[in-house]
């Protein structure tokens, strides 16, 4: 099993594990990178996973990000937003 393929099984349990303790809805983020991605993501999970598209501008982006209660990620600009 590849990378690509461990990382987006990781992704996926996440996704169901906080959707099941905590009865969470799940906002997809990326850029064009992450469509792969984010398409697994989406076709694999139930209802609880909404896709915020993958071409904002800053401002969009920045307001997305103020949706979330709680927020994993490994992008500095995302995290930069959240700390705010």
């Amino acid at each position: 099993m590849g990378k690509k393929e461990v990382d987006q099984d990781g992704f996926l349990e996440l996704i169901r594990t906080l959707h099941r303790e905590m009865n969470a809805t799940i906002l997809l983020y990326g850029g064009p990178l992450e469509r792969q991605r984010n398409q697994f993501l989406l076709e694999n999970s139930s209802n609880q996973v909404l896709d915020t598209g993958l071409n904002h501008s800053i401002r969009e982006f920045a307001s997305l990000i103020r949706l979330c209660d709680l927020l994993v990620t490994a992008d500095t600009l995302a995290l930069h937003i959240a700390l705010l």
